[in-house]
């Protein structure tokens, strides 16, 4: 069972060019919910949505083993020469294990970069900050 919306963000980067992300809610049966992010593309001002597939490079795979992939959330998206790219944090595990074989013991900031064969590559840009600049991710659970 699956639920979209209402956690959907609207990002107008100029041009008629507009993205969105939404998150999936998924109800697990052993240990509770689950999300999954989805970033759709418009080219004619929101008339029409296209979703962009979040299908990661091989060269990023690794970076699954320390982050959730595809990201439970996009926080942000951004378009530098020409490039789109998101930012997504990781959440922390309410459980005493990790169901991620690494971690770096916190959460993280992650972007990742659309590349030219349609594949997103990941990397880290560094810990979350609570009591500095990052204050303002808050946690519904």
């Amino acid at each position: 069972m699956s639920q979209k919306l209402p956690d959907e963000k609207t990002y107008d980067l100029g041009s008629a060019s507009v993205y969105r992300s939404t998150v999936e809610h998924f109800a697990r049966p052993n240990d509770g919910r689950w999300s999954r992010a989805h970033l759709y593309h418009s080219t004619d001002a929101g008339g029409s949505w296209h979703e962009i597939p979040l299908t990661i490079s091989w060269r990023s795979w690794l970076v699954t083993w320390a982050t959730h992939w595809p990201p439970i959330t996009i926080d942000e998206v951004e378009m530098a020469e020409g490039v789109v790219s998101f930012v997504f944090h990781d959440r922390e595990d309410g459980y005493e294990k990790s169901p991620l074989p690494f971690r770096w013991g916190d959460e993280s900031l992650w972007r990742a970069r659309l590349l030219p064969n349609g594949r997103w590559r990941v990397g880290r840009i560094r810990h979350l900050d609570f009591e500095g600049e990052d204050r303002h991710f808050c946690w519904e659970d």
